[in-house]
């Protein structure tokens, strides 16, 4: 079936292994890059192709006869900023390469609305990874979620949820008037699907974020309510944090905290999801709506 064959990169995470589950039950024939030498099991319909992004002779001919790539790998948390520029944006051109190569012409991109350039290094290896899709000669749509929850994970706005009734305060970092739009996993996939499936987007940018676009001690204050509790709040200046960042990263490497985590949670980012309103017909779910359904 045309439209419906596409390679897959970055298809071992979470968020990915949702993702490939739901792309099984609606018939797609995928093609997997991954490194690990074994994956467990796996939905019908996917294939396993070993390889390295940084190699590109190990995986372009794994590209053959696909009909899209969808482009999700990416390092995300790392004390190295050569590692993110690295993966992130020589990985993306080198994907970008041999799908002309083999005659791709769509790439779907999934980044991040992160993309300011005071982000850190992750945010500007974002950036770049961007420019080289945009300069790409494919047809090429670039999808940026914001804070996604949902996937059992164990950081960010997954774990604020997950310990949320146990703890005794909540840890504030800096002002605490960042933007947070928490992004329902459900409603991700919904949008990558739609994408996947709508083969006469291109050129295009979405913003995939939640509905709520809460400043961090909004959405603390939002969850107490739903959750009929109060907390005190306890403020880290954000200067402490990155300190201990630069401590945690020569002891324990990126077991931990990335340096760069603070400038990107503080980084000023759109939530304008009218575009995929329009195109994708998205409408993503409340914190409340959410929460309230448990």
């Amino acid at each position: 079936m045309p439209g419906r064959k596409i390679f897959i990169t970055g298809g071992t995470g979470k968020i990915s292994r949702m993702l490939l589950s739901r792309l099984s039950a609606c018939g797609y024939d995928m093609t997997v890059l991954t490194r690990k030498s074994s994956l467990g099991e796996l939905p019908p319909n996917v294939r396993i192709a070993r390889g390295d992004i940084l190699d590109p002779q190990s995986f372009s001919q794994a590209l053959s006869g696909r009909d899209s790539v969808l482009h999700m790998a990416a390092v995300t948390h790392t004390n190295s900023t050569e590692r993110y520029f690295n993966v992130n944006s020589i990985g993306t051109r080198n994907m970008l390469a041999s799908a002309e190569e083999q005659g791709i012409k769509r790439f779907i991109h999934v980044s991040t609305r992160a993309i300011s350039p005071d982000g850190g290094g992750y945010s500007r290896s974002k950036i770049e990874a961007e420019r080289y899709v945009i300069e790409s000669g494919l047809d090429w749509v670039i999808l940026r979620p914001s804070e996604v929850y949902g996937t059992g994970g164990n950081e960010g706005i997954e774990l604020l949820l997950a310990k949320f009734d146990k703890m005794p305060f909540v840890p504030v970092i800096g002002t605490g008037r960042y933007s947070i739009a928490p992004l329902h996993i459900s409603d991700l996939l919904d949008a990558i699907i739609k994408v996947l499936d709508m083969n006469n987007l291109k050129n295009k940018i979405y913003t995939l974020a939640g509905p709520e676009d809460f400043s961090y001690n909004a959405l603390v204050d939002r969850i107490m309510e739903i959750k009929h509790v109060r907390k005190f709040k306890v403020t880290i200046p954000a200067f402490s944090v990155k300190i201990i960042s630069r401590i945690s990263s020569l002891l324990f490497g990126d077991r931990f905290l990335a340096s760069d985590q603070v400038p990107r949670l503080i980084s000023k980012k759109s939530a304008d999801i009218s575009l995929a309103e329009i195109d994708l017909a998205f409408k993503p779910k409340s914190v409340g709506e959410v929460l309230e359904s448990k």
